[in-house]
């Protein structure tokens, strides 16, 4: 998992240390960062949108074949991966755009709860230092409340942190107007209107799940595991209000903003992508195909000749049903004339 983190949060770390470096005020910075985080993924969210509307389409297509071969798995799956493959179509195709963004959230997360590794470039080894000599546990959430603990006594950690870094530190800021987001809400002196920030994490989030359910309900309905995943969606929401309560509020903050963007970006990919009008063309499109392909034959044919015991090099080529009468004619007429030891000449033949 550290690995995961390391690889994916440092390049993304550098966007961070910009974002900063560009407006020096996090909550102001960690805002554009997730604007980019946001654009970065939109064409993989585009390609996961097109797929949803692609599976719509061959839904019913895939389900008759269940019926037909759902006793017979083996054959189920042959008939539907050639199914597939006659559409152009794979399965596979929605998961990856999926996997790539949940990896790109670890580097996220990464980014926004380590500000003394991505923002001030202090080594792990002098930060596992700070952690001890501050005296709290060194866990990744754990950063802001340590850089919070330096700026009240610098001279505690002076030896540890070279100058030019201490007033990076020194100057770090987690205000939010009146409000400080180095604490957690949990430990604010006065909880108002701080206590806002993990009640508004869990509601935007669960109006993201639901709007996201809803928005998926054709393609996803019947599968196996949807009851499991519309638990989780009313689940999730609460557990990310208990986790935001105990952390700096800078982490809640951080939620509210990408769930918010999160809505924004899928409520636009709606209309531009609407999944009916989707549905739609690409069931005109293989309207279309097969329309052209009516009439026409694949045939086989060799190309080179035979050597050494090799296979000989073939093809295949899709030709129409005249064409294909024309060469079977042809090959007859030329392994006749083989046969009686006539030479064959195919224009003689048309």
């Amino acid at each position: 998992m550290n690995f995961i983190y390391t690889v994916i949060g440092t390049p993304l770390g550098y966007v961070m240390w910009a974002c900063y470096s560009l407006i020096p005020n996090y909550c102001v910075a960690l805002t554009l960062f997730v604007l980019i985080a946001r654009a970065l993924q939109l064409p993989l969210s585009v390609k996961q949108q097109k797929n949803m509307a692609k599976q719509r389409v061959l839904q019913p297509r895939l389900q008759q074949l269940q019926q037909k071969y759902g006793k017979n798995r083996e054959k189920y799956q042959e008939e539907m991966m050639k199914f597939y493959q006659e559409e152009g179509f794979n399965p596979a195709g929605g998961c990856l755009p999926m996997i790539v963004t949940f990896l790109v959230l670890f580097g996220i997360i990464d980014v926004v709860y380590k500000p003394l590794k991505h923002i001030v470039h202090l080594s792990g080894g002098v930060i596992t230092q700070l952690f001890e000599r501050a005296g709290i546990p060194e866990t990744m959430s754990n950063q802001i409340q340590l850089l919070t603990n330096i700026q009240g006594n610098p001279t505690g950690f002076a030896d540890l942190i070279p100058p030019e870094k201490m007033e990076i530190i020194q100057k770090f800021s987690f205000k939010l107007g009146s409000l400080d987001l180095g604490i957690a809400p949990s430990a604010a002196e006065h909880k108002w209107p701080i206590i806002l920030i993990p009640i508004l994490a869990g509601v935007i989030g669960l109006v993201s799940g639901i709007i996201s359910m809803r928005s998926t309900s054709a393609q996803t309905e019947g599968q196996a595991g949807m009851g499991a995943m519309k638990g989780m969606m009313y689940v999730m929401p609460i557990i990310s209000i208990m986790i935001a309560w105990g952390l700096p509020a800078a982490i809640g903050l951080y939620w509210i903003i990408s769930s918010l963007f999160g809505l924004g970006q899928q409520l636009v990919l709606g209309r531009i992508y609407n999944p009916e009008k989707l549905a739609e063309q690409y069931e005109a499109e293989r309207a279309a195909k097969k329309a052209e392909q009516k009439g026409k034959r694949t045939v086989v044919r060799t190309v080179e000749e035979q050597k050494d015991g090799e296979k000989p090099k073939v093809v295949e080529e899709t030709v129409s049903e005249k064409e294909y009468r024309r060469r079977k004619i042809a090959e007859a007429r030329r392994r006749m004339a083989e046969k009686y030891g006539d030479v064959y000449d195919e224009e003689d033949g048309d």
